[in-house]
Parts: C-alpha cells; sequence; structure tokens
C-alpha cells in the first residue's frame, strides 16, 4: 500500500492564517491574535509594511530566528504576501509590562517585580552575548506569558558596533543621552551600554510608577537637575526611599559615560543577590512624581556602598551623611569630565557646571 505523499507547507499567509482579535497596532505593523491551519495552534501574527525601499524587513525576521532563551520571544515563522509580511510569534497571555505599572493602581509587589527584572536582565544579557543590541528596551516590548518575562519587537536590533545614520532608534525618554545628544547629519554606533541605560530607565519606571525625564538632554529640566545634582543621590527624590544597594546599582544603571555602565551579566548578578529595594513598605513611603531636590539632614547617618564586578555590593567602612551622594560619586565615575580638585572637594556647583560642560563637547542637535 502506498502512503500519501506529506501536504506541502501553505506558502499563502492568507490561507495558513485565520487572523483574530488585533493585540496592538503602530505606524508600520499590527499584532494579531491568530490560529495556524497547518499547526493547528494559537500563534500571534506580526503583520508588517513593507519598508520605505519596497522591502520587507527580513532582519528582524532573522534575528528572532535565531534566538533560543526563555526570556526572549520565540519567532517561529514568516511568509509574506505581494504587500505584506506575516511573521509568526509566540502568544503570550499576560500583556505587557507597560500595563503592570498603572501609577493608580496597587503597583508590583517587591518580589514580583525582582523576578521581572532579573528576566529581563536576562534575557537582554543572551541577546549581547549573541552580538545583538536591542535598542528598544522598554515596558511596551516586555511580554508576559504565565508569570515569564518574554522581551520582544526585535524591529531595532541590530549588531554591536554596527554603524547608522540620521535619527538615532528609539523611544526618547529610554534612550541614553550619548544618542540623544548628538548630530543626526554624523553617524553613531549601536553599543551594549545604550541598552543598559534604557534597563535602568525601565527600572526606574518599576520602582516608582514614573519616567524620570522626558529626554536625557541639558534643557529637560528634570535631566538638568539630576546632572546638577551629581547623578542618582540620596539629596534627590525619590531615589532617597530606596536602599543604598539600590540607589548604588541605579546610578550605575544611569552613568552619563556608557564606558563606566555595567554588562548585562553584571546586572543579572546584582538581582541574584536579593538586596531590599525600598527603605521600609513600599506601600507606606511618600513617593511623588518627578525629581525633587530635597534638603540635606544633617544628624542622620548612612552608609555608603560600593559594587565591584564579580564580587556584589560591599559596605565600606567610611559614612557619608545624607547630603552626599550614597554612591561613588559623579567625580570618581567620570575623571575624564571632573578636575581632581573638584573631585576632592566634592563641590556641587562645579559638579554640575561639569556634568553640562560634557554635552557641550558632543555634537548637540539643536
Amino acid at each position: 500500500m502506498f502512503k500519501s505523499r506529506p501536504k506541502e507547507p501553505e506558502t499563502d499567509p492568507l490561507k495558513r492564517y485565520k487572523l483574530e482579535e488585533c493585540l496592538g497596532s503602530g505606524a508600520f505593523a499590527s499584532v494579531y491574535k491568530s490560529y495556524d491551519k497547518q499547526n493547528k495552534k494559537n500563534v500571534a501574527i506580526k503583520k508588517m509594511n513593507k519598508k520605505s525601499s519596497g522591502k520587507f524587513p527580513m532582519a528582524e525576521y532573522h534575528i528572532g530566528k535565531n534566538m533560543k532563551h526563555p526570556n526572549v520571544i520565540k519567532t517561529f515563522d514568516c511568509l509574506c504576501s505581494s504587500e505584506h509580511m506575516y511573521m509568526q510569534l509566540e502568544l503570550v497571555n499576560g500583556g505587557d509590562l507597560f500595563t503592570q505599572l498603572d501609577p493608580s493602581g496597587p503597583g508590583l509587589e517587591e518580589n514580583v517585580a525582582r523576578k521581572y527584572m532579573m528576566q529581563l536582565a536576562s534575557g537582554l544579557s543572551y541577546m549581547h552575548s549573541q552580538g545583538y543590541v536591542h535598542c528598544d528596551v522598554k515596558p511596551e516590548n516586555v511580554l508576559i506569558h504565565n508569570g515569564v518575562i518574554k522581551v520582544c519587537d526585535l524591529g531595532l536590533a541590530g549588531l554591536e558596533n554596527s554603524e547608522r545614520h540620521g535619527p538615532a532608534t528609539g523611544t526618547g525618554a529610554y534612550m541614553a543621552p550619548e544618542l540623544v545628544n548628538r548630530k543626526q547629519s554624523i553617524p553613531y554606533r549601536i553599543e551594549f551600554a545604550q541598552d543598559v541605560w534604557s534597563f535602568g530607565i525601565v527600572l526606574y519606571a518599576v520602582l516608582f510608577a514614573d519616567l524620570p525625564w522626558e529626554k536625557a538632554k541639558p534643557r529637560d529640566k528634570d535631566f538638568h537637575l539630576f546632572c546638577r545634582k551629581g547623578g542618582v543621590s540620596s539629596r534627590l527624590h525619590p531615589f532617597n526611599v530606596v536602599t543604598p544597594p539600590m540607589r548604588q546599582f541605579l546610578g550605575m544603571l544611569l552613568n552619563i559615560l556608557p564606558k563606566h555602565r555595567p554588562t548585562m551579566d553584571q546586572v543579572v548578578e546584582f538581582f541574584d543577590r536579593k538586596y531590599a529595594w525600598y527603605n521600609g513598605d513600599r506601600r507606606s513611603l511618600n513617593i511623588t512624581y518627578g525629581l525633587k531636590e530635597i534638603k540635606a539632614d544633617k544628624t542622620r547617618q548612612q552608609d555608603k556602598w560600593k559594587f565591584d564586578a564579580g564580587k556584589g555590593l560591599k559596605q565600606t567602612e567610611k559614612h557619608a551623611n545624607s547630603s552626599s551622594s550614597s554612591i561613588p560619586s559623579m567625580h570618581e565615575n567620570f575623571p575624564d569630565i571632573f578636575d581632581a580638585r573638584t573631585a576632592k572637594n566634592n563641590d556641587s556647583a562645579s559638579c554640575s557646571s561639569s556634568v553640562l560642560d560634557h554635552f557641550d563637547q558632543l555634537q548637540i542637535n539643536n
């Protein structure tokens, strides 16, 4: 008896997929909950338009197809019609991280938030190990499936150190200062450190259900205050409501100089150590929106912390009152910005002008 020949794979996306509920849409793509008739399973279909060049964005499919990690969204297949590209993705059931950060709601419990950030760091660390920069890390691009984080939307991802032209890719509030403070006419290179900065902004959003600034530009009043106070510091609200280890860590992630930011492997290590996040119960803390300068309490003493890569956070013997930053000062972090005299005196006025002078050295796009 002759065996029947297996059916040829369906190449017409309109015949293979039944598009159902629209899960989200943007300028160039829409994502649908769909049914794969060939494999008889529910999937997500990202329906994309052709690029301005008239070609389909196949790079996203090829990058996604090569990602094999539990915290990166799975990419299964890709079919094209004459006008659209249909990319088959893993279907998730928990929405995105952004929906979990509603400031009017209860927010995330610290243990859940820690788990999510650890998994996000693991997914990005894996992408970096494969040589790719995500280039658009934000809560909307972090999906949740059965309590597991999935990094998604690799449309802007690219190989580390690759050159790009024109406006920097990404979402304004999450973009690193070296990207937003540049002339668009000059090419730039994408780097892992840019993802690390974006991760830091996501962590800020998870901690405080807010964003620190609209863009990391000196003319933004919140970012200007951040620079003037020497970066992440107990002298700024809401950084004062988190523990010294968390404040130290935020200061590393949001370091103006890319070379002083940690690697994603070191970020994973930090979360693996399970330091407490807040100075008390988050629900009892008076967290207000926006960066605000707070008056120093000269009577209060607190520990100063230092992070050594591979060794975690270590408590130093010296103490600093709460008017000083609880992280190694911006003077120490930015030796090529601050002179020795400024570092020694830790003068905040000199600090602010020196940090902002750094942007004058960049080719700022006005």
